[in-house]
């Protein structure tokens, strides 16, 4: 049941994913989560974090080095944010 004559054009898009670093909230609860670990743990906790935020930008399709970069700059944003806590506590 097809329709004769038709064509269906299929057009690649470039997926641009929404920068992570700019995911406050998300930035905020996991920096304090890890600072309450052992440091460690903490450190190992974020890089699973970066693991799996890698991994599903590349199902999305997003080019591989959009993805690593992103990454990086999670990993850097969650590091802070964990340093953050650690220094000053539930100051913040």
């Amino acid at each position: 049941t097809g329709v004769t004559g038709m064509r269906i054009a299929m057009r690649c898009a470039e997926v641009i994913p929404f920068p992570a670093v700019r995911r406050r909230a998300f930035l905020t609860k996991n920096g304090r989560l890890a600072a309450e670990y052992r440091p460690q743990a903490g450190s190992h906790y974020i890089d699973s974090l970066v693991a799996k935020h890698r991994q599903r930008l590349l199902r999305l399709g997003v080019a591989e080095a959009v993805a690593n970069a992103d990454a990086a700059e999670l990993l850097w944003a969650l590091q802070i944010e964990c340093a953050r806590y650690r220094a000053v506590g539930e100051a913040l």
